[in-house]
């Protein structure tokens, strides 16, 4: 039986970009079918009802109405999974904000090892997008999620983020973004983390309760101080590692996370986390102390990131290899490391992305006698990674990426 063809409208105010695109997609993965395109976002939404596209690719810049704009207007009309193509540029974690499932740089169009690559990358995104769950952006009422005690923050309260400096995030709702769906096929469905309602082709906004506040109460326990919290994620990871971090305090034990990402954007998307929560957060660099307080951030590119035990603290290194389970930075190694240099003194967290990279590291963490949290099938926008752990009994508990801060200060108050 052929695979039903995945329709994709192309928005990129760029005619040489997107001939290339029209060109090159549909030969990199022959079920991708470029069924229009347009030169603007306005031009884009007069084409989406006759095109009925099962993915958009949106050029983040444009002039008038720029990406994050065309998605606020979107999403609410047309729960349509949207893959952004962006430059080295901060405004695509905005854009993520808003709804966009995932995101690839653009490529140097006078290098044809890259464009090849790029589009054969673009087109596997593509294939995993036309499966996700499409989010909607969070809304919610009074002041916005700052940074660490800068002037209005409230102290001890999980923060729930805003746009654009202030973290918004994204609230599930929306079901697959399989081929032929519609903001029809959203019906009545309310999710209880944020109080979301969706009826036939309209939707009440999300808003979102204060969270409780999450504290450690056993702040000068040695145990804390040697423990090592690793967490891994893909597509739909950078807002889903957000929405975890922002409720977790200023002295939570130190974390290393491998999220899948372009090279640069690793920095931008650490210096962001760094803003809106309460620890600080930094891309990695060799030899980085990991203590507490402290986020490290695997760089993505051309290289790998484990833990290494070096005299009586853990450190990162950070080092070059070929690509495991098809990614560098690679989920797996993290948590391999994790495993045997920390053992038991750790907890392990898989978010939402697709396939299984970080599955059975985790699993090595379980066994090693870590605490590990899977990321539930509801409110991933991927569920792959974390259904392969979930699966494979890597789990110790699994939760809603809005319960999984909840769930690792209860686990962290009992040591």
């Amino acid at each position: 039986m052929t695979a039903k063809k995945i329709r994709v409208l192309i928005v990129d105010d760029s005619a040489v970009f997107v001939n290339f695109l029209t060109k090159e997609l549909p030969q990199a993965n022959a079920r991708i079918e470029i069924v229009g395109y347009a030169m603007s976002a306005a031009e884009a939404m007069r084409k989406i009802p006759d095109t009925k596209p099962d993915v958009i690719t949106l050029d983040v810049e444009m002039p008038r109405m720029n990406g994050i704009d065309f998605l606020k207007e979107l999403l609410p009309r047309h729960l349509i999974p949207v893959i952004l193509v962006s430059s080295l540029n901060v405004s695509v974690f905005d854009a993520l904000s808003n709804g966009a499932v995932d995101f690839v740089k653009k490529p140097d169009m006078s290098k044809n090892y890259t464009t090849r690559a790029f589009a054969q990358g673009l087109a596997t995104k593509i294939l995993i997008a036309s499966n996700a769950t499409v989010k909607l952006p969070r809304v919610f009422g009074g002041s916005s999620a700052l940074k660490k005690d800068a002037p209005g923050s409230t102290k001890g309260f999980g923060t729930i983020g805003g746009m654009g400096g202030t973290g918004m995030g994204a609230g599930v709702i929306g079901g697959t973004g399989n081929a032929g769906m519609g903001a029809g096929s959203v019906g009545g469905m309310v999710n209880a983390a944020t109080n979301a309602t969706t009826i036939g082709n309209s939707f009440q906004k999300p808003v979102l309760s204060p969270l409780m506040p999450t504290k450690l109460h056993n702040n000068n326990s040695l145990k804390l101080n040697n423990l090592i919290i690793a967490l891994g994620a893909s597509t739909g990871g950078t807002e889903a590692t957000l929405q975890v971090l922002e409720r977790l305090p200023a002295d939570i034990p130190g974390m290393v996370i491998t999220q899948h990402m372009p090279e640069g954007f690793t920095e931008m998307y650490a210096q962001r986390l760094n803003r809106l929560c309460k620890m600080e957060v930094k891309e990695a660099v060799n030899g980085d102390v990991v203590k507490r307080g402290r986020v490290l951030i695997a760089p993505g590119g051309d290289c790998h990131m484990k833990v290494v035990r070096l005299g009586g603290h853990y450190t990162v290194r950070v080092f070059p290899a070929e690509k495991v389970n098809g990614h560098r930075p690679s989920v797996d190694v993290l948590f391999k490391s994790v495993a045997e240099t920390a053992r038991s003194e750790a907890v392990g967290i898989i978010l939402t992305g697709m396939g299984q990279d970080g599955a059975y590291g985790l699993l090595d963490m379980h066994n090693a006698g870590a605490y590990t949290i899977g990321q539930d099938k509801e409110s991933c926008v991927v569920y792959g990674m974390p259904m392969v752990a979930q699966n494979i009994g890597a789990v110790s508990i699994q939760s809603s990426c809005v319960n999984i801060p909840a769930v690792l200060i209860n686990y962290l108050n009992k040591l």
